[in-house]
């Protein structure tokens, strides 16, 4: 995500619209990206609570 941002913060410098676009779709990308991966975390943490609370685990 960090270098997407950077890339697009570059492509703002260069006043290039078909760069700031591209970079701004590779931002978008790695955004989404990185909310499937968050929301994967937070269904896991619901499992592991779930579990927990349930006494199904044997930690």
């Amino acid at each position: 995500m960090a270098a997407a941002l950077t890339d697009f913060e570059h492509a703002i410098d260069s006043s290039s619209k078909e760069k700031c676009l591209k970079a701004l779709k590779q931002a978008r990308r790695e955004l989404n990206a990185l909310q499937e991966k968050l929301h994967l975390c937070l269904q896991f943490e619901r499992r592991i609570i779930l579990l927990a609370t349930e006494g199904g685990t044997s930690m």
